[in-house]
């Protein structure tokens, strides 16, 4: 008989988790260990040239003691990182070797699990953490295995040291809470101030059941998770506020569009830095010269996505400008 899979251990769990339904599926992994046996962290996110290292320990230890112990040990890593070694790993669509010079910016992010689990803000300068290292806090494992539910990327774990800055120690159910209101503030609330949806097209199957319009197209926006490397590369440098923002516009226009005449066409660009667009179409070949007169304007973006309304479904396309490279997570690391 085979030997029974091992069971995995809450931190690997999580890992799987990020790996597979969030925002920032196709940029984490776990990296592999040195030659010398030192695991360089337990998660990494690589978005361009921006990085987040995740370091995690769970211990019945007081907080101090644990956050002191994820931070200390990146702060060695990174510095033997910075030495010549490579971060190297794998998910299921691509491989990393990431040298130190490929990245620009780093967060270091402590994740503490045990009674006295907690979160909290970290000054830099109390640490000796390299230049790059441009913000470092520590969050708790249930605090980031919401992150995870929620389909939660990076721009949306570094968004909650704002939330944690100048506030000492946070709770673990404070901490979730924080986390549970930006998600609310970005994608409940979009929901709600919707002042248009679609009759025809009011619930949408989702997985073989019916779901409302907005939470429909909210799931579309999440496709490119599952579409190749180079998308998914940029798609992961969006944030809930981004998709939710795509979501309602989505939802709102095909609302007009769908009792106009066939060849109605909307589109908009939506991000920060570096923005991919929205073309909502009822008409395939409007789409397609849409597509072909507007090259100039579409070759800024890094990549676009096509909903087309057709008889009884929506048809969702994406296309990847290869020449543009996203940037959001990088500004946002960057003015930390």
């Amino acid at each position: 008989m085979g030997q029974k899979p091992r069971k995995l251990t809450q931190q690997e769990e999580l890992v799987t988790a990020f790996s597979r339904s969030t925002i920032t599926a196709a940029a984490t992994f776990h990296p592999q260990l040195w030659s010398d046996g030192k695991e360089p962290a337990d998660m990494v996110i690589v978005i361009g040239r921006a990085l987040l290292l995740f370091n995690m320990t769970a211990s019945k230890n007081y907080f101090e003691n644990l956050s002191s112990h994820n931070v200390v040990q990146a702060r060695d890593r990174i510095n033997q990182w910075r030495g010549g070694k490579q971060l190297r790993g794998k998910n299921q669509w691509r491989s990393f070797a990431i040298g130190y010079d490929d990245v620009d910016y780093i967060a270091v992010i402590s994740v503490v699990e045990g009674p006295h689990a907690a979160a909290q803000f970290h000054d830099l300068a109390d640490w000796d953490l390299p230049e790059k290292v441009r913000v470092c806090f520590t969050l708790t494992t249930k605090a980031l295995s919401r992150f995870a539910d929620l389909g939660g990327g990076a721009r949306d774990i570094l968004s909650l040291a704002h939330d944690l800055r100048g506030k000492g120690i946070v709770s673990e159910a404070a901490c979730q809470d924080m986390i549970t209101d930006r998600f609310r503030i970005a994608v409940e609330m979009k929901d709600a101030l919707i002042t248009q949806r679609p009759v025809r097209f009011s619930h949408m199957r989702k997985a073989g059941q019916k779901v409302p319009f907005f939470e429909y197209v909210l799931h579309l926006m999440f496709m490119p998770r599952q579409q190749e490397a180079g998308v998914l590369a940029d798609f992961a440098d969006l944030d809930w506020n981004d998709l939710s923002s795509a979501a309602a516009f989505a939802t709102v226009n095909l609302a007009w569009m769908e009792n106009k005449p066939t060849g109605s066409l909307v589109f908009k660009e939506i991000g920060e830095a570096s923005k991919f667009g929205l073309i909502i179409s009822t008409n395939m070949q409007g789409a397609r010269a849409f597509l072909a007169d507007n090259q100039d304007r579409l070759s800024q973006l890094s990549f676009y996505m096509l909903l087309n309304l057709m008889p009884g479904h929506i048809s969702p396309m994406i296309m990847k400008n290869p020449e543009i490279r996203s940037q959001n997570t990088e500004h946002l690391l960057a003015s930390m």
